[in-house]
């Protein structure tokens, strides 16, 4: 019985197992076949037996959204995109997802790092049919960022070597008073002059060379709260607020210009040169300003220091900033202007040094109607300039006002106050623009040369270490001084007390015998008693006193010794003076090695700044620019029929403007 009753439970087994799958709803085995076939389609990703892949076991679920987890985990750390909705993997995908894991180190697993775009920060997958071409340009196309950018970390950034602040000092200060004075011959004058003479300065990309600026500026003698730096970023609020790294080409530090003391304008958006120009127009007028100064953002300014002696307090000494104000006062004087080109027409404007610095009259401004915002950046100065000398207006050009040191500008330069230094790199310190003794000399290194940046970086780390194994040195030998000073004070004080407890023991002898051979007379009793009295006070506050003397000493040698004047200047044309005119000068020529092409190569020097705000793909936006320059050029010849500078020069006259096409059609 027992024996049927098993053949019989056997045989209710296997008539189950044959007829299961037709007992269930069609939807589900529908379901649960899709699955075991697209689990199927896929086996490069669960070869277990390669070598060359970690696969990470998963809990096996019967939902398609289960073996999409296990595709993503599997793909070693490739972004593969994925959506928390989705409920389908195409087998294109899974298939290129397979293609990326093999071609990982074998160390390459997924991990916390490993960046997997959520389904509200992705475009949509490419359509199955271009799965494959997808699949064969992912070798040659660079890694896109989430933003649909070209990852410039994967190209220019991972050969560009990370910039860093060229003003150590300025990185620890605290407050203005952390930072050295400027120097004593350059002092701006105090109290200010009667005129207002703001400095607007244009800032976009590179803060290296901003802030070099800015400082040349500052130890050239201009009054650091007459500078305004206009911040042309379009990044809002972003570089006030913080949120940007100093490897994005658009970081600006609005805490290290107010610790400069100078002033921060932030533009509502970006703007192009000749927007730019307009807006510091608006700032003059809305400021109330009959006249400013601009400065490029380039540049070095260093102002002369030949013919000038401490003895005298360095009197007649004229630094750049007082040459200026003396040009604006012979702009403004009713007497006739040395400087004018015509004496006889009003003044738009003064070039110190072409327009590395320039003198702007807002009333000559206004009259033209300000830049040609339709030209945005080369050709629209010439533009402006020309429009303006067909106004009336006269400028100081082809003359300047002072020594240019860059590119070879039409006419002749005369001598001013200083130099002013046209350069795309920055020097390694600012600190030698202060003019202090034991601040070294100065260098700088090429920040578009990868290994000069890296050979620099190393020279530097090895001078740190120098710099603080003196400084222990030096440490070690005043804590031993300082240990030995107070060794000798406690033996000299200790050696003191022991004659004085010497004495005083003795005296209390004395005091002893002189009370045994008295004890028996009355009065001679009480005056021996009263002069012990006196003599044991007399004792303790001796005693006291050198106790006293002890612990001030104690006290004293415990205290840090004084410190010297923190910064000493150095003298005037100097040798360290010599050796920075030099290396402004190396500047300048590394700027123009390579020819015109390498003036604007400071403005590509950074790359970073993925994931920040408003962050633009560097190679693309300087793309965008040099597009955005053809097409102004392209007005330029459009409106004046030529690509040349010197309208006024050829006779072309304001009635010219946009005519040149119907003139050449009715011809």
């Amino acid at each position: 019985m027992t024996v049927y009753r098993a053949k019989s439970l056997i045989l209710v087994v296997l008539a189950f197992l044959c007829t299961w799958r037709y007992m269930l709803p069609s939807t589900f085995h529908g379901s649960v076949g899709s699955v075991l076939e697209k689990a199927g389609s896929a086996p490069a990703l669960h070869d277990v037996t390669s070598a060359e892949e970690t696969v990470m076991t998963t809990p096996t679920t019967a939902s398609p959204s289960g073996v999409e987890t296990a595709v993503a985990e599997v793909a070693g750390g490739t972004e593969v995109v994925t959506s928390s909705t989705s409920t389908t993997t195409s087998t294109q995908e899974t298939e290129i997802g397979a293609s990326q894991a093999q071609d990982l180190p074998t160390e390459s697993t997924p991990s916390q790092e490993t960046s997997i775009p959520s389904s509200d920060s992705d475009q949509n997958s490419e359509p199955e049919e271009q799965a494959e071409e997808s699949q064969n340009e992912q070798s040659e196309q660079p890694e896109q960022s989430h933003d649909g950018q070209p990852d410039s970390s994967s190209n220019s950034e991972s050969q560009q070597a990370s910039i860093g602040d060229n003003f150590p000092l300025a990185m620890a200060a605290h407050s203005k008073d952390d930072l050295p004075p400027v120097p004593p011959w350059n002092q701006p004058p105090n109290p200010h002059v009667k005129e207002r003479t703001p400095l607007f300065i244009g800032f976009t990309r590179n803060w290296r060379l901003l802030q070099q600026t800015v400082v040349g500026w500052i130890t050239a003698g201009w009054p650091a709260e007459d500078i305004y730096v206009i911040e042309n970023t379009g990044t809002m609020k972003s570089n006030q607020l913080g949120q940007l790294s100093m490897q994005n080409p658009f970081f600006l530090n609005h805490t290290r210009l107010h610790l400069l003391g100078v002033n921060v304008i932030v533009t509502p958006t970006l703007y192009t040169f000749a927007q730019l120009q307009n807006f510091f127009l608006w700032t003059a007028i809305d400021m109330e300003l009959d006249h400013y100064f601009w400065s490029h953002m380039d540049i070095i300014p260093i102002t002369l220091e030949d013919d000038m002696h401490k003895e005298d307090d360095y009197a007649g000494h004229r630094t750049i900033y007082k040459h200026a104000v003396e040009v604006l006062r012979q702009a403004k004087s009713p007497d006739p202007d040395p400087n004018a080109s015509d004496p006889s027409k009003p003044w738009a404007m003064r070039f110190f040094a072409f327009d590395y610095l320039t003198l702007v009259n807002r009333e000559a401004y206004e009259a033209v109607g300000g830049f040609d915002t339709t030209i945005p950046f080369y050709s629209t100065d010439c533009d402006m300039y020309d429009r303006l000398a067909m106004a009336g207006f006269e400028t100081n050009e082809p003359k300047h006002l002072m020594t240019t040191i860059g590119n070879n500008f039409d006419g002749t330069d005369k001598l001013g106050a200083g130099s002013i230094y046209d350069v795309a790199n920055s020097l390694d310190d600012l600190l030698v623009l202060y003019r202090k003794k034991g601040t070294g000399e100065a260098s700088f290194t090429d920040q578009s040369r990868p290994e000069d940046v890296e050979k620099a970086r190393k020279t530097k780390e090895m001078e740190d270490l120098v710099e603080q194994s003196k400084e222990q040195e030096e440490a070690k030998n005043v804590a031993a001084a300082l240990q030995k000073a107070e060794a000798d004070a406690h033996a000299h004080i200790e050696e003191e007390a022991e004659k004085e407890q010497a004495e005083l023991d003795a005296q209390a002898e004395e005091i002893n015998t002189q009370q045994q051979e008295a004890q028996n007379g009355g009065q001679s009793r009480n005056d021996s008693q009263s002069s012990e009295n006196e003599q044991s006070q007399n004792s303790k506050r001796e005693i006291e006193s050198a106790k006293s003397e002890k612990r001030s000493l104690d006290t004293a040698h415990s205290k840090p010794p004084p410190k010297p004047g923190k910064w000493i200047s150095d003298t005037p044309d100097s040798p360290d003076y010599r050796k920075l005119l030099d290396v402004a000068r190396d500047l300048v020529l590394n700027k123009y090695s390579t020819g015109a092409n390498g003036r604007n190569t400071w403005q590509r020097q950074q790359t970073g700044g993925q994931g920040e705000p408003y962050y633009k793909n560097p190679d693309g936006f300087e793309k965008a620019i040099q597009m955005t320059i053809d097409f102004g050029r392209s007005v330029y010849f459009e409106k004046w029929g030529t690509y040349d500078c010197t309208l006024v020069a050829k006779g072309v006259t304001k009635e010219d403007e946009w005519k040149v096409k119907e003139a050449e059609g009715e011809n």
